[in-house]
């Protein structure tokens, strides 16, 4: 299993992003020209710590994951709202990504964290 952040290699994980959403049952909600709007309006994000998981060269895994201060809080949101859960291929590999979300919130101080499950995703 490897994990690729997004600002550590950006290439990469848009390039596997991309290759789970064509392979994988997605909404318009994880497309990441939608991403990129919805990062661009909110005003309060500190770092996007988006990542996907990649087994034998393919993905299997994307997670989108902006961390924003509010009220001197640090929190997985986006604009103060929720934002969507992340999406995985089956139930081991989304064990490993709230493994690893929660590593995140532990090394940034993350006080809360707010998913929403996309109604156009027919898996939940």
């Amino acid at each position: 299993m490897k994990i690729i952040f997004r600002e550590s290699n950006e290439k990469l994980f848009l390039n596997k992003w991309e290759e789970y959403i064509n392979n994988n049952l997605a909404s318009y909600k994880y497309l990441p020209i939608y991403l990129e709007y919805m990062l661009f309006y909110t005003s309060s994000l500190v770092y996007d710590k988006s990542f996907v998981i990649i087994e034998q060269n393919k993905c299997v895994a994307i997670c989108f994951l902006p961390i924003e201060n509010n009220d001197n809080t640090n929190i997985i949101s986006l604009a103060n709202g929720y934002t969507i859960a992340p999406l995985a291929i089956n139930k081991r590999i989304e064990k490993d990504v709230f493994a690893q979300i929660d590593l995140i919130a532990k090394e940034n101080d993350i006080k809360k964290i707010k998913f929403y499950l996309d109604p156009l995703i027919i898996e939940y």
